[in-house]
């Protein structure tokens, strides 16, 4: 029993470790180019590297939120003037702590609303010996249309801070208690001992 309660004491203590400690972890981002009819949404990327960005400093089981981070329309050609829906998907790649993925969000152009409904996106990447980081962000509607920039003119937006980012630790290790067996046979033994002590003294 003594065992069982020194294990535990040692994985709590594990525990409390890492969530004193933030895992700081660099990243890339790129998305390729995409055609939504009368528009073009350019290729993006960026990094931790670069100026106005930096690595997450991601505490476990404590999610991150409101991360401006996760790509959409960042750069959007108005290319000419047309009327109606028109869909499309953002592809993306990401590299984030050594480990590399990919997603997509859906994107639809309503030249009424001069708007783009651009899709939610969940990711999850496994980096080993650190744990497992999600990635979310929910659906949003962001500008995306003026027919007076019609022949070449930009809509340029910032990434939105909507993004949320959690680190899960992997599972702490914990050896298996002994079967009720080999308890019963240690504690025969230490009884038969006991016994032969006692007879040894007398």
């Amino acid at each position: 029993m003594r065992f069982r309660h020194a294990v535990r004491v040692v994985s709590l203590t594990i525990l409390g470790a890492g969530l004193a400690h933030a895992t700081a972890l660099s990243y890339s981002i790129s998305c390729a180019q995409v055609t939504l009819g009368p528009v073009t949404i350019l290729a993006n990327a960026y990094s931790s590297n670069d100026s106005g960005f930096a690595p997450l400093a991601l505490v476990p089981n404590i999610p991150l939120n409101h991360v401006a981070l996760i790509p959409a329309t960042q750069t959007t050609r108005i290319d000419s003037v047309a009327n109606g829906v028109f869909t499309g998907t953002l592809s993306c790649a990401i590299a984030l702590g050594g480990v590399s993925s990919t997603f997509t969000r859906s994107l639809s152009l309503d030249t009424a609303a001069k708007s783009i409904m651009v899709g939610a996106v969940n990711l999850t990447l496994n980096l080993g010996a650190h744990g497992k980081v999600r990635m979310s962000a929910p659906a949003e509607t962001l500008a995306g249309y003026d027919p007076a920039l019609a022949g070449g003119g930009f809509l340029i937006l910032p990434l939105s801070n909507t993004g949320t980012i959690v680190l899960t630790p992997p599972p702490i290790s914990v050896l298996p208690e002994p079967p009720p067996l080999t308890l019963s046979l240690v504690g025969l033994a230490a009884g038969g001992m006991h016994w032969a002590g006692r007879r040894a003294r007398s």
